[in-house]
This record gives structure tokens, C-alpha cells and sequence, in this order.
């Protein structure tokens, strides 16, 4: 997988694009592929933000927000069944649920 760009480097494309210069030149000065220089304009142009978007980072969640409150629920109302109790801050993070 290629590295990301830098914000700097981003910077420095919208500048050379709203000058209008060749994206085929900026590609070759900046040293990133011409596609992806074309998205980062679009995304610009469309948005307004040259930044990177890290909303679709990370792993998904297994658990949607109805299971995750159910399960908390249950803890609550059983802590003796648990054996953290509720003394500390519940946190479902990457539980898998087998069929």
C-alpha cells in the first residue's frame, strides 16, 4: 500500500492546481500518481478540505449501538454474574459473536 499523503504535499498540489498548472507536472514535481492527485482535487473542489478523512479508518464495529446497550444492560442489572462488576467504566470494544 502506497504512504499517505503529507499535508504539506497536499498543500502544495491545491496551490499548484488553483495556478492552473498540468496535474501530469505536479505528479512528476511531488512525486505521487497522477489518480491520486486527481481525487485529492476533486475532494478539495467538492469539500472545500485538501485534509485527510480518517472517518472510514479503523475496524469496524461487530456490535451496533442496540446490542452494545443491551449488553451493558444486562451487566448492570446482573453484576454479580460478571465478574468486573459495574466499579469500573464498561467498554465493549471488538467483541466477536460466534454462530
Amino acid at each position: 500500500m502506497p504512504k499517505p499523503i503529507s499535508v504539506e504535499e497536499r498543500e502544495k498540489i491545491v496551490k499548484h492546481k488553483q495556478n492552473n498548472e498540468n496535474e501530469a507536472d505536479i505528479a512528476r514535481w511531488l512525486f505521487v500518481s497522477e489518480s491520486s492527485l486527481t481525487k485529492l482535487w476533486a475532494r478539495y473542489r467538492k469539500t472545500g478540505s485538501y485534509l485527510p478523512n480518517y472517518e472510514n479508518c479503523g475496524r469496524k464495529p461487530v456490535l451496533n449501538d442496540t446490542q452494545t446497550t443491551q449488553i451493558k444492560t444486562e451487566i448492570e442489572k446482573n453484576p454479580r454474574h460478571y465478574p468486573l462488576g459495574t466499579n469500573r467504566k464498561i467498554q465493549l470494544t471488538h467483541i466477536r459473536i460466534w454462530p
